[in-house]
């Protein structure tokens, strides 16, 4: 409790400062070294460095043998999932909604001489949940309305409308494939599962990650 509270201090003192902070630094391209990586961040894509919900993912996984397993990164943004997955030896597809972020990962994938096969799709729209043997979701999860393509990266809508999408689109959804998402502390984790429920979902916690600034659970989504 006393971390959580320091945690809350902190964001809510340094919150106008690092927003400032962060648009100015994300209106450029920025090349980082991340999981020993060489990415490409474009400007407006989320930034897998600054926040930890991309390493929460990456940290449970490093467990799993993924040789040969598929993988979809539904939401890819710089697709630096993609390419760590792929480094270990799996068939990875990254999807998005924005055009922008599937150009991102093509570059990381070259910069990093790895495979990964892209494609443009608004949630399942263009794919099947059972087509791969993980489906990794690092999901927008503040609820309003993105204002722009690059937005829909960080708000799911006021009525949480990704998240309905979402999970509409889950009914045949099998126990062979393992579908997961990362979500903060921050989100509005019980109006998430509410939605979850109604579509005879369950969100059942099986990981978490903790630093001074954020708190990450990961759940695995099953009827």
């Amino acid at each position: 409790m006393v971390r959580k509270g320091l945690r809350e201090i902190l964001k809510k003192g340094m919150s106008p400062i690092l927003k400032k902070k962060y648009a100015a630094y994300s209106s450029k391209d920025q090349h980082i070294n991340f999981q020993g990586l060489n990415i490409l961040v474009k400007a407006g894509v989320f930034h897998p460095g600054l926040f930890f919900s991309t390493n929460t993912i990456i940290k449970y996984l490093e467990e799993i043998d993924l040789n040969k397993k598929k993988v979809l990164e539904l939401g890819c943004g710089t697709g630096s999932i993609s390419v760590w997955a792929s480094k270990k030896g799996a068939a990875v597809t990254a999807s998005d909604i924005n055009q922008k972020a599937l150009d991102n990962v093509k570059e990381n994938a070259v910069r990093n001489d790895v495979a990964i096969e892209s494609q443009k799709s608004d949630l399942f729209e263009n794919l099947k949940v059972n087509d791969y043997d993980y489906v990794l979701i690092n999901p927008p999860y503040y609820a309003e309305e993105a204002k722009n393509m690059d937005e829909k990266a960080w708000f799911c809508g006021e009525e949480f409308e990704y998240f309905q999408k979402l999970f509409g689109e889950l009914d045949e959804l099998k126990e062979s494939t393992k579908l997961l998402m990362v979500l903060s502390e921050d989100c509005d984790i019980k109006s998430i599962s509410k939605i979850a429920k109604a579509n005879d979902l369950k969100l059942s916690l099986i990981y978490t990650s903790n630093s001074m600034l954020e708190h990450n659970s990961l759940y695995q989504i099953t009827h």
